[in-house]
């Protein structure tokens, strides 16, 4: 997951050297496009258990072990966990609300 940090953190005038630097390199870009595409489903199911069946920020940082605030940015969009972090929280709020979706 490196890689992935390397891309989210390089200037956007340097991405293509860093693309390609990580492509000779042997790096997999497809795992990481795929490991992005799930940073936005944790927003979305943060966003679905407030909103849609009244779970707190709170209670849903107090499930996963993080700060309000972090969920916090995470809903907002301020933030984007990890790919691990992601799917701890989103198992965790579909262990409490099995009905989400």
């Amino acid at each position: 997951m490196r890689a992935a940090q390397y891309i989210s953190t390089c200037p956007k005038s340097n991405l293509p050297l860093v693309l390609s630097a990580l492509h000779e390199a042997g790096v997999d870009l497809v795992l990481l496009e795929s490991a992005k595409a799930t940073d936005g489903e944790c927003a979305r199911l943060i966003n679905k258990a407030v909103n849609d069946y009244g779970l707190s920020m709170a209670a849903i940082a107090r499930l996963v072990g993080l700060q309000t605030t972090q969920i916090s940015r995470i809903r907002s969009g301020e933030s984007t966990p990890s790919a691990q972090r992601s799917k701890v929280i989103c198992d965790a709020i579909r262990a409490r609300l099995p009905e989400i979706e």
